[in-house]
């Protein structure tokens, strides 16, 4: 690689890793091409970028951006997990991947510039979905709403079955 493509190279990983809101390192040594492929498939079906860095280029272009303070942490056999928008999906897809797969590793991550350690990365996989928490958001933002309502509407329909009693009486 010559320096107008090592220079290339530094700037497109930094675009990346600018736009990234979270991003994990993983040490994919041990691991077959086959599995590899398959593991970027599941992550790139949740728009996920998975690749293999050289570890000098990662850690010149990672100044400035949120990828900085991890960046003593690109040494050895390394990949970067970059995702833009959902960072409970590539924790997710990780840790499933661990199960599987006895030499896939995660070392470290980083979300919006705070360093994640390994116990935490487990705790963002164990977390819903973006969408499944907004959902549980809005339940809790209805139900007082909802109770709001019923007790609005008790005296309406108190009225009604009265009126309906009364009704039934004249009739029998």
């Amino acid at each position: 690689m010559n320096k107008q493509e090592k220079i290339e190279m530094v700037a497109a990983l930094r675009e990346k890793f600018s736009r990234a809101k979270m991003a994990l390192l993983t040490d994919y040594r041990g691991m077959s091409v086959s599995e590899m492929t398959g593991l970027r498939r599941k992550l790139r079906g949740a728009s996920v970028e998975y690749g293999v860095v050289k570890n000098s280029l990662a850690r010149i272009a990672s100044d400035g951006t949120t990828l900085e303070p991890i960046k003593d942490q690109f040494e050895g056999p390394t990949a970067v997990v970059l995702s833009y928008e959902d960072p409970v999906a590539p924790a997710k897809i990780l840790t499933d991947a661990l199960k599987e797969n006895k030499y896939l590793a995660i070392r470290t991550g980083v979300f919006e510039g705070a360093v994640l350690s390994k116990a935490e990365i487990a705790t963002l996989a164990s977390l819903p979905s973006r969408e499944a928490l907004l959902g549980m958001f809005l339940r809790v933002l209805q139900s007082p709403l909802t109770g709001l309502m019923t007790v609005m509407q008790a005296p309406l329909r108190n009225l009604l079955n009265a009126l309906n009693a009364v009704k039934e009486k004249k009739a029998a």
